[in-house]
């Protein structure tokens, strides 16, 4: 059997982690939002959207860079 041909090894323990950390992630931002006026967010939003060069919703590590 090649290297191709092999089966990764999946750790179930850590894939409970890495969802149980999304959550967790999840639930901190949504509280935060939670705690922010509606200008705030309006600004938020703003600034988000001035980093987002490509315009496709995600900020990359070269976008957040050139922000800085």
């Amino acid at each position: 059997m090649n290297l191709e041909d092999r089966p990764l090894p999946i750790k179930f323990g850590s894939l409970k982690n890495f969802r149980n950390a999304e959550k967790l992630k999840k639930a901190a931002l949504t509280y935060i939002a939670s705690q922010c006026t509606h200008h705030e967010i309006a600004e938020l939003a703003k600034i988000f959207q001035s980093l987002d060069k490509t315009g496709d919703g995600v900020l990359s590590l070269e976008e957040l860079k050139a922000g800085e």
